[in-house]
């Protein structure tokens, strides 16, 4: 303590003078970089000490850690898949890629993918894969209930599924359409190897899904082929038996036969009409004349009769030889009386003709009439049978417009299943592998130089701690 102020305690010593003193000394005993620098230099050595243990740890640390390499392989996946909207086998790309990706992460990550995976490479059974794994512990532990030989050879791959899982990661798609599929592995082949089935597994999948659905498409086709044959058969049948039950043709030539029939008939009607009308006027004449007394031979069709004629001729002639006769002989001469008789006979027999074209005449009316009834009959029979036909023909027309609805809809349904086909077995895949994995020899982990750097570090701030806690 200051002399003076022993010797003189509260002499003209403001009170305020200690506190001036008091912070004088604080300051004079505040540490500097200087003092922080012999702190340091006075505790060199254990600061040291603690860095070379920091070292020595960084290596024990880094020779207990096993090294794991990493492989990688990297894919082109474009987000595209099927349009069900237009037709089977048409593709189109998503319009939501962010959603795609995710999706695709997820089955990239899934455990069917990874079974499939250690199934294909055998990793339940590889050495590399398992190193200290226990499968069978795993599976069923000592005091469980359920025996080995119970689980399925599925249930039997859950473990492995989770250790793959484990050392797997899936990056990408964000930014770009290029998808890496990095594995972890303390042996750098099995590393790609795992790597590269991840992505081949991957792929398969896709291109089975796709196979599946084209099995489903042709399934489907088959099933409608059958159906679609069976009304068409089914249709042509009925058809037929209608055609042959009821003696028709199709629709437009059952109509045209018909019509072809009543036209036949009606032109026969009127020359019939027409042969009966002169045939009963010329009998109507000839009777008319024979009620009179008349002389039939005036009349222009016995008169036109070819033999008629010929026996006018032999009449006139043997009338001619008569004459002559009378005037060079006798009437009581034999000449004379011989070509009379002649002269008689001659005209007995026309007048035999022209009772007998009487007679013709009046049968050649009945016959005309009779024709004419039966015409008449034929063209009503015709008419009813061609309501008939209009009846039937409405129906045939049903028929007919089933079958070719179904032989159309059977042809529209064979383009399209073959359109459809030719596109389901045309095989389409959106991913591709751009670089496959391959062995990388240098160990991603662990990282030497990190842990060395951190674990010096680590030494050296425990050492200065240490420096200053002991000051």
């Amino acid at each position: 303590m200051n002399k003076s102020l022993q010797k003189n305690p509260g002499n003209g010593v403001s009170p305020f003078g200690n506190q001036a003193i008091i912070k004088t000394v604080n300051k004079v005993h505040e540490p500097s970089l200087l003092d922080y620098w012999l702190i340091l230099a006075k505790y060199k050595w254990s600061i040291l000490f603690f860095i070379i243990t920091g070292m020595l740890a960084a290596v024990l640390l880094i020779n207990s850690m096993t090294p794991q390499y990493r492989s990688k392989a990297r894919l082109l996946v474009e987000p595209i898949t099927q349009n069900k909207q237009t037709s089977l086998g048409a593709y189109e790309y998503v319009d939501s890629p962010r959603l795609f990706y995710q999706t695709q992460y997820e089955i990239i990550t899934s455990r069917n993918i990874a079974k499939q995976v250690i199934k294909n490479l055998g990793l339940q059974n590889d050495k590399r894969f398992l190193a200290s794994f226990d499968e069978m512990d795993e599976l069923a532990p000592a005091d469980s209930p359920f025996p080995i030989k119970n689980i399925s050879e599925n249930m039997r791959l859950e473990p492995f599924v989770d250790l793959l899982l484990t050392d797997l990661r899936v990056s990408g798609g964000n930014d770009s359409q290029i998808f890496d599929i990095e594995y972890d592995a303390t042996d750098p082949v099995l590393a790609s190897e795992i790597a590269n089935a991840l992505a081949d597994a991957y792929i398969n999948f896709g291109a089975s899904s796709r196979g599946k659905g084209a099995a489903h498409t042709t399934d489907w086709l088959t099933k409608q082929d059958k159906k679609l044959r069976l009304k068409l058969e089914k249709s042509e049948i009925a058809l037929q038996e209608f055609k042959s039950e009821h003696s028709m043709l199709d629709t437009g030539s059952n109509l045209e036969v018909s019509n072809t029939k009543l036209s036949a008939l009606a032109k026969q009607l009127i020359i019939a009409q027409s042969d009966r009308s002169d045939a009963e006027v010329r009998y109507h004449q000839i009777k008319a004349i024979s009620e009179q007394n008349g002389d039939l031979n005036s009349i222009s069709s016995i008169l036109n009769n070819e033999v008629i004629v010929k026996l006018k001729e032999a009449e006139i002639d043997q009338a001619r030889e008569v004459s002559e006769l009378a005037q060079r002989y006798g009437s009581n001469h034999p000449k004379l009386i011989t070509a009379k008789t002649k002269l008689q006979k001659a005209q007995n027999t026309i007048s035999n003709v022209v009772n007998e074209i009487v007679a013709n005449l009046s049968k050649e009316v009945s016959l005309t009439k009779a024709r004419e009834r039966k015409l008449r009959g034929l063209i009503g029979r015709e008419e009813t049978s061609a309501r008939n036909l209009q009846s039937k023909g409405f129906q045939l027309g049903k028929l007919e417009q089933k079958l070719a609805y179904h032989r159309r809809m059977y042809e529209e349904f064979l383009a399209k299943a073959s359109e459809i086909e030719s596109k389901t077995n045309f095989s389409i895949s959106n991913i591709t592998i751009l670089d496959p994995a391959h062995p990388v020899f240098k160990p991603y982990s662990p990282n030497i130089k990190r842990i060395f750097i951190l674990c010096t570090v680590i030494g050296a701030f425990i050492g200065i701690l240490f420096a200053f806690l002991r000051k």
